[in-house]
């Protein structure tokens, strides 16, 4: 999730863990010596929808799969189980850039809205898209 958003340039910081969304039901963490901690998280999403916000990208020569950077920003708010904190929290707590934000538009919110089974997570999309619109 931090991962993602620090790959995309969203955050300034590396991190030091690596947290991903696995369609599983136990949690995971593996110790890899040479790249680092992993951990993988399952979240209650939508049948058909688990790669939704996820695409391809290339490290080191090596494919993976990388959520873009609003799937990464949800999947967090969906896994800590916290509501949308607003703009101003997301540009001074976890220091992403305004315009980076205002890059989301809502066909962006909306394809990401049937993800996620969570009530939570509606209410957190319909808020993200109310403050961006401003």
């Amino acid at each position: 999730m931090e991962t993602a958003l620090s790959f995309h340039g969203w955050i300034p910081e590396s991190t030091p863990i690596t947290m991903s969304v696995t369609p599983h039901r136990r949690r995971q963490t593996l110790d890899i010596p040479k790249f680092g901690q992993f951990r993988y998280f399952p979240l209650a999403l939508n049948t058909g929808w688990f790669l939704e916000g996820v695409g391809r990208d290339t490290l080191a020569g090596q494919s993976c799969m990388m959520a873009q950077p609003l799937r990464a920003l949800l999947d967090m708010f969906c896994l800590r189980k916290i509501d949308y904190p607003g703009i101003r929290s997301l540009t001074e707590g976890m220091r992403i850039d305004e315009h980076e934000l205002a890059s989301i538009d809502k066909d962006d919110l909306e394809r990401m809205r049937p993800v996620y089974q969570h009530k939570r997570m509606e209410t957190c999309i319909s808020a993200m898209q109310k403050e961006l619109k401003q």
